[in-house]
């Protein structure tokens, strides 16, 4: 099963703008990883939405779409990794929570719409095979049968 991780703004936006995005997530065998931090972020820019949204994660998370990662985990990868090679973190400090979930769970893609994660492109801060895409461009390669 290979993790994918959602920027918030691609996130918060799935069951709307980016409904060819969330239909190919459910039928790949792809999961959405997540931390404690990244679920707070989602939930910050739900806004009026948190309830939809929530019942949106739960959905994700009862058929298998989700899993959840502790920092700690996140942490001792990060470490192991960065006493092998260099991280390549994207400028703007907040986006670097993504370079390291992707380090951690090895995530096959970051799925996003953020300028200073897709700078990185193609091989986001040095993850072995972790690539940065617009949320098109995942639905595309992933799905290009898709409607």
């Amino acid at each position: 099963m290979p993790y994918i991780l959602v920027d918030t703004c691609v996130f918060t936006r799935l069951e709307g703008a980016y409904k060819r995005t969330q239909k190919c997530i459910q039928i790949t065998s792809d999961v959405i990883g997540y931390t404690k931090d990244i679920l707070e972020e989602y939930k910050g820019r739900a806004g009026p939405n948190l309830l939809i949204l929530q019942a949106f994660i739960q959905n994700l998370e009862n058929g298998g779409k989700m899993r959840f990662f502790k920092r700690s985990y996140i942490e001792s990868a990060v470490r192991r990794y960065s006493n092998k090679k260099k991280i390549n973190y994207p400028t703007h400090f907040p986006d670097r929570k993504w370079c390291n979930i992707a380090i951690a769970i090895k995530a096959r893609y970051i799925i996003s719409t953020n300028g200073h994660l897709l700078k990185t492109r193609p091989n986001q801060c040095n993850g072995d095979n972790t690539e940065t895409l617009e949320p098109m461009d995942y639905a595309k390669k992933r799905c290009p049968d898709l409607n």
